[in-house]
């Protein structure tokens, strides 16, 4: 009732509780918040469960709820590791399978991905020995590595199936393979190496160690593509002169080829790797008259439609991005901007090593708190400064 002056009717109602703060009782205060965070979020899920039968609804937040709730994202995000591997292990097995059970090849794809997941666990092992923070940007260096590494992979193995023909040893074979595909993985690692390492200069903490795990890991990945991936080929090819099976080595299968395999003689395969059929087939649609016009009809058109979004893009961050979708800081930021008109965050100013009992020092202060008033991007006065309230303060006790 406006009158009376007395409230009889709200949408939102906030309370907020200030805690000590200090390096000697930091420890006792996160533990207080994290029982706090917890026992509120207890009953705004028991006050969920009631549904229509409850009107009220309660939103929680605290200064340590946004480093929990993005840790808990980082830490919700390193099983897509483990999924990516497990995906590419899949897709690389495949891509070198035959038929025949000796000239397959899908143990060489496998050493592939592994090759990649050592170089990433060096690379990562070696940034936290020297301390480089872990943050959620970090997580997609694994997959940026599963792309460059394989690459690598398939450009190493693609080169020694070709000089197979032309080699009698295997060890001619890999120094022709190093020869032929040595100086180009060499520059695609130097260019990508070096683009990260210009990042190192980002005034942006999280990009900066990014670009620290970044380029080493590229740099392990290259010494492990010539060792460790080219020793794994040179194993397999001993594997397929044996006669063994892919797979399974330790088994000599008995089929039409056995005699000639144990005489060591090269046997000429009629089926070519899965990802060898798809291209030709793929390559024989592309080269067709109405296909080329399509492809280039198709281009045009994502050309332009390109070129017409770009001119909608607008920059803008959203930190709540970053957090899991289901954070109770999502929920109560979402709130906050519903029913109040005040920022979650309430910025503070510090003024540090001066001399504040002197009368000068306070009138710069007070100076440069009306300056900041006056922007247009603050509306209210500041809810605390100490020398407003000291001067108060003296005002009524000397008014006693």
């Amino acid at each position: 009732e406006k009158e009376n002056e007395v409230l009889t009717y709200a949408e939102s109602y906030s309370l907020s509780i200030y805690l000590p703060a200090g390096d000697d009782i930091l420890d006792e205060v996160e533990s207080f918040e994290s029982v706090a965070i917890d026992t509120a979020i207890d009953l705004q899920n028991s006050w969920a469960a009631e549904g229509e039968n409850n009107m009220f609804r309660l939103e929680v937040y605290c200064e340590r709820s946004f480093a929990d709730e993005f840790s808990r994202a980082v830490l919700e995000d390193i099983p897509l590791v483990a999924v990516a591997f497990t995906i590419m292990s899949i897709f690389c097995v495949l891509v070198f399978w035959k038929k025949d059970k000796v000239q397959s090849r899908s143990l060489v794809g496998f050493g592939a991905v592994c090759t990649v997941l050592l170089s990433i666990m060096t690379g990562y092992g070696l940034a936290f020995m020297i301390g480089v923070p872990f943050t959620g940007l970090a997580q997609i260096l694994p997959f940026v590595m599963f792309g460059i590494g394989l690459d690598d992979s398939f450009i190493i193995f693609g080169a020694y199936e070709r000089i197979r023909e032309n080699s009698s040893s295997v060890t001619d074979r890999i120094h022709d393979t190093v020869k032929e595909t040595g100086m180009s993985i060499f520059l695609t690692t130097f260019t990508s190496t070096l683009a990260f390492a210009v990042g190192c200069i980002s005034t942006i903490p999280a990009v900066y160690w990014l670009c620290l795990y970044a380029f080493p890991t590229i740099i392990i990945d290259f010494v492990y593509q010539v060792t460790f991936f080219l020793a794994i080929i040179a194993l397999d090819e001993k594997r397929v002169k044996d006669g063994r099976m892919d797979g399974l080595v330790c088994i000599t299968p008995k089929d039409r080829h056995e005699e000639t395999r144990e005489a060591g003689v090269q046997i000429e395969q009629s089926d070519t790797f899965l990802l060898g059929k798809f291209m030709a087939w793929y390559s024989d649609i592309l080269l067709r008259p109405l296909v080329k016009a399509g492809v280039l009809v198709l281009f045009s058109i994502l050309l332009a439609a390109m070129m017409y979004s770009t001119t909608q893009l607008e920059r803008a961050f959203v930190f709540t991005d970053v957090l899991p979708k289901d954070s109770y800081v999502t929920s109560f930021i979402n709130a906050v901007e519903d029913y109040s008109h005040n920022n979650v965050f309430i910025p503070e100013i510090h003024f540090r090593y001066v001399n504040q009992s002197d009368v000068s020092v306070q009138a710069s202060m007070e100076s440069f708190l009306e300056d900041m008033v006056k922007m247009p991007q603050i509306s209210d006065l500041p809810q605390f400064f100490w020398l407003w309230d000291f001067r108060n303060f003296t005002n009524k006790t000397s008014s006693v």
